[in-house]
């Protein structure tokens, strides 16, 4: 738990500085207040950044708004950037059991996903006759 608090007091005081955010903790209570929207003692916001506590969930919401960026970067380090495909998001139709049935498909061998697409198309076959016969 040290580490994460030290962690984060470091990124805090990074992304002060990065925004020429005033770090002392009096000027930290008004900022916090009037941009964050969340009131906190002066002592609190010192522990923050002496590493001695963490914020609590409404604080750090109050600290992302004011900084403009999100909690989870403020408690992680930062990693390198990478370049990945958006990640898709399931259509409203698409049930939560289907999405892990999806997933679970997903993590076959590929020789087993075969066999399950084989046997997916020869199951619609029957299905698709009957719709173009307007059953």
């Amino acid at each position: 738990m040290r580490n994460d608090r030290t962690i984060f007091a470091r990124r805090l005081r990074e992304e002060l500085k990065r925004q020429k955010f005033d770090s002392r903790p009096v000027a930290l209570v008004k900022a916090l207040a009037r941009e964050g929207g969340v009131s906190v003692a002066q002592q609190t916001i010192s522990h923050w950044l002496h590493a001695k506590h963490l914020p609590r969930i409404e604080a750090m919401h109050g600290l992302s708004k004011m900084l403009g960026m999100d909690a989870y970067s403020l408690l992680r380090e930062a990693e390198p950037l990478r370049v990945q495909e958006p990640r898709m998001l399931w259509p409203e139709h698409v049930s939560g059991p289907d999405r892990l049935t999806f997933e679970a498909f997903l993590s076959l061998p590929v020789k087993e996903q075969k066999t399950v697409q084989e046997l997916i198309a020869s199951l619609a076959l029957p299905a698709a006759a009957r719709k173009l016969r307007g059953e």
